[in-house]
């Protein structure tokens, strides 16, 4: 039975909101009093941009004097009462309440009171640990000049962070499944690219204590860039080279590296007060010239004349090597084969080995050297940005955000230019958000994303045109591969033992030459609600994604291995067009992984008094269980040792899956659960104006995986990989070129493939972390020391178990507990795992200038 989660959004949406990650936004909140400290109800705070005129939110005090202001976009504010009181400068950070106590002059007084905000990092309205990354300022006073910038590297500046790119690591949290990776809010769990740092004002780094807003323990938040009042513009360009580099000891030149980079923004106003616009790009390009080596056949084994390896002087490492005809086992005479039994396709593929062309006459290694002038990583890639706010009426705004990213690869071939190949990833990601003030203490938040990445592999890219698979198996006259006519790059590959092999680094892509095309989609609507000492949040999230793969693996064009198993040495099988192992795989192009996930939350923080701060919040966490859409799934089951195909499927089992596993068919798709409830609660405690107590405690339902790392087998019965070990049958070998698979093969000539077990019935894991912080202010310096820890129990893992017990008996494929099988996945849901921490942070802040240092110990 599958959940029927579009009645559930539907039901969900009419009445509650929606929130999914930590929200980019910020509140504001206070107390108004008189002069004699007593609170002052139903008087009007309005709270401005500092670069807009019109007021952009208006609010009245409620009876006990307290304001509160929802959905305000990070920045700076005025927040003024009538003429009585103003305050500049007020700063707000994404994710973050903030409090501000206003207290007006007495009312004979003729003199407005202005105060100037010295924002303060002692955070007392909320549980939560977080701290911000001040992009705009880090990012461009950085000493780093990188390829393909990326926000991840200055993350380590916050506690508790550490690592990079996919490594990295938030209070011991290092499965990327379970951080979530936002931008201006939106979950980016299709990608591990976070945009151009460039491009935005603030990272907000949440270690700890993260609400009900999101469904995941750990996660920051990238607050993009946006234009005021004003007119800003900046330019710049960069230069560098690597005329400082020294020259590798091997390499006959010192290598050639440029990085030229362009970098620009705007921000003005379109209609002053209404429309604003922010837009900027930035453009990299960086050749990188590096020699590489390869070991190729000498000119004597070009010619088929393999007497040096009769002498130890000259034969490699001092092995003699005596090439033996395969039909007799006789030598050939003075170790060179006749030019009348070289193989017709072992000599078309010798084309494709270059002559050597470094080291001494003779050398077998680093023998062929060539200079690759893109590097082995991105050598150019533009990152464009825009963003329009727009205020629509009074208490209403608007913002539409819209940023690419996209690179180019051209990586290195394993021999010579001709078998380089290309990669062209491009990230799209736009968002449109809407704030709407219902009335002074019901707030809207609507929000709609879709983001995407497509990944080209095989392109033509500068002077690189890729070498398409299909054409050169024809070229080489190779039979028995590529069964539907694909048309797509590749090669296929020849290992031989000695040599370096014939391969490109990158498959292509089968239409247009797209390998992946991968998107989400995320719709949002959230409210606040505030009511006396109370301000009640509810949500309810829905995220689509999806993951396409039209690669066409190398194994389509065909793999081939030659070890010397025949005549003694490796190139010498090749000549002759025997290879010791033959594998190709008719393939299944063009599939497509659809997966939903659907949450919801509700949370009340509560205003015990104006030093103590509570939250309280429920989630329920739904992931649905990723599905191919083509329906040709399996599932195996250990207890029968029959494998599950989907229904429809069966009769496209492979006839050379092996005969001795049952197929039968049966549902494959586990089903998913709906009934994680994660409970929250935190709280911060004023001891002092200078010192805050803080603590929470949060339970946060483990995301089993998603896309291809979730529930769903990549490996299945429908496309399976032939390999064959040849062999000789009488004076003939079993397999040879131009066709090296058996005219007849059957499930009986192929090793025993894999399957993988998912349980039917799915049981996400807990994690429940919780923490305690004390935060201090003394002489300008602010003190943190936290302790954080998590515990995770019920957690998910795959584990092989079709390995035979320990022992001195020696190893057959017989002892495995299921010998029809190579391995045997299963999923286990009884992991655990357990985190302790200590952190400790000290914070300055002196005009523009923030000094920051933190450690952690973690156990």
């Amino acid at each position: 039975m599958r959940f029927d989660f579009n009645r559930l959004l539907v039901l969900m949406t009419a009445s509650a909101a929606l929130l999914c990650a930590q929200p980019e936004t910020a509140t504001l909140r206070g107390t108004v009093r008189d002069a004699k400290g007593v609170p002052v109800e139903e008087v009007t705070v309005a709270i401005t941009e500092p670069e807009n005129f019109a007021p952009s939110r208006r609010v009245v005090t409620r009876a006990d004097g307290v304001y509160e202001v929802t959905f305000l976009q990070p920045g700076f504010y005025r927040v003024s009462v009538q003429e009585l009181f103003v305050a500049e400068a007020v700063l707000l950070e994404p994710g973050q309440t903030r409090t501000l106590d206003i207290q007006l002059p007495p009312e004979d007084s003729e003199q407005t009171v202005t105060v100037f905000d010295n924002p303060s990092p002692l955070q007392s309205e909320s549980g939560a640990v977080t701290h911000p990354v001040d992009y705009e300022l880090k990012w461009n006073d950085a000493p780093a000049a990188e390829s393909h910038p990326s926000a991840l590297s200055l993350l380590t500046t916050a506690p508790a962070v550490q690592g990079n790119g996919k490594g990295l690591v938030i209070s011991g949290i290092s499965s990327r499944q379970q951080q979530t990776w936002a931008v201006d809010g939106v979950p980016h769990d299709i990608t591990d690219q976070t945009g151009n740092p460039a491009h935005f004002g603030v990272a907000q780094v949440t270690i700890a204590g993260a609400g009900v807003e999101t469904a995941r323990p750990v996660n920051f938040n990238m607050v993009s860039k946006r234009a005021g009042d004003g007119f800003h513009g900046t330019f710049y360009y960069k230069r560098a080279n690597s005329s400082f580099d020294a020259r590798s000891y091997f390499e006959p030149a010192r290598p050639d590296y440029k990085l030229s980079e362009a970098f620009g923004e705007v921000s003005f106003p379109l209609f002053y007060g209404r429309t604003w616009i922010h837009g900027g790009g930035m453009y990299q390009k960086h050749p990188y010239a590096q020699t590489r080596f390869s070991d190729v056949p000498t000119e004597a084994m070009r010619n088929w004349n393999f007497s040096a390896f009769l002498d130890p002087l000259t034969a490699p490492g001092g092995n003699v090597v005596t090439i033996r005809d395969p039909r007799n086992n006789q030598p050939f005479p003075g170790n060179i084969i006749p030019s009348n039994r070289i193989n017709s396709v072992a000599l078309k593929y010798l084309g494709y080995f270059p002559s050597p062309n470094t080291g001494e006459e003779g050398a077998y290694t680093q023998n062929y050297s060539w200079v690759h002038p893109y590097g082995s990583d991105m050598y150019k890639g533009v990152w464009p940005f825009a963003r329009v706010d727009q205020r629509l009426w009074r208490g209403n705004n608007l913002y539409a955000r819209w940023m690419m990213n996209q690179t180019a690869t051209v990586a290195p071939g394993s021999i010579s230019h001709q078998f380089a190949s290309t990669l062209s990833p491009r990230y799209r990601g736009f968002v449109i958000a809407d704030v709407q003030e219902v009335s002074p203490t019901l707030v809207n938040h609507l929000k709609f994303a879709r983001t995407t990445i497509q990944v080209k592999q095989g392109q033509s890219e500068e002077s690189v045109d890729p070498m398409h698979g299909d054409q050169v198996a024809t070229t080489v006259g190779l039979q028995g591969v590529n069964p539907k006519g694909l048309h797509a790059v590749g090669f296929p590959t020849v290992a031989i033992s000695g040599l370096t092999p014939l391969a490109v680094a990158y498959p292509g892509g089968r239409d247009k030459f797209v390998a992946h095309d991968d998107g989400l989609v995320s719709l949002e609507d959230g409210i606040t609600w505030s009511r006396g000492r109370h301000t009640v949040r509810a949500g309810v999230q829905h995220l689509r994604l999806r993951w396409r793969d039209d690669t066409v693996p190398q194994n389509a064009w065909g793999a081939f291995t030659f070890t010397g198993a025949f005549t003694g040495l490796a190139f010498a099988d090749f000549a002759l067009g025997i290879p010791a192992t033959a594998t190709r795989q008719a393939v299944r192009p063009n599939r497509l992984i659809r997966q939903n996930q659907t949450g919801a939350y509700l949370a009340d923080t509560f205003r015990v008094s104006p030093r103590l701060t509570l939250d309280f919040g429920l989630r329920w966490d739904y992931y649905d269980t990723p599905y191919y859409d083509d329906g040709f799934m399996a599932n195996w089951d250990p207890s029968t040792a029959t494998l599950f195909v989907a229904p429809g499927t069966f009769t496209s089992v492979s006839p050379y899956f092996p005969e001795s596993v049952p197929v039968a068919v049966g549902e494959v798709i586990p089903e998913a659960k709906t009934t994680n409830f994660r409970p929250r609660v935190g709280g911060a405690y004023r001891l002092t104006d200078q010192l805050v107590l803080r603590a929470g405690y949060g339970e946060f339902t483990e995301n089993p995986g998603y896309g291809l790392f979730g529930r769903v087998s990549a490996a299945n019965p429908f496309e399976i990989t032939e390999t064959y070990t040849n062999e000789m049958v009488g004076t003939s070998p079993w397999l040879s070129f131009p066709r090296p698979f058996p005219s007849n093969p059957s499930s009986a000539l192929l090793p025993g493939q894999s399957v993988t077990s998912y349980p039917m019935s799915t049981e996400e894991g807990v994690i429940r972390q919780y923490h305690a912080s004390l935060d201090a202010s003394v002489l300008g310096l602010h003190f943190r020391a936290a302790y954080i820890g998590a515990r995770g129990s019920g957690m998910n893992y795959m584990l092989d178990t079709n390995k035979p017990q320990a022992g001195t008996t020696p190893f057959t494929p017989a002892r495995r507990p299921f010998p029809q099988f190579v391995s045997t996945h299963e999923i286990r849901t009884d992991g655990s795992w357990q985190y302790d921490s200590a952190v400790f942070q000290v914070q300055r802040r002196t005009g523009p200038v923030t000094f920051n240092s933190s450690f952690t110990w973690s156990d």
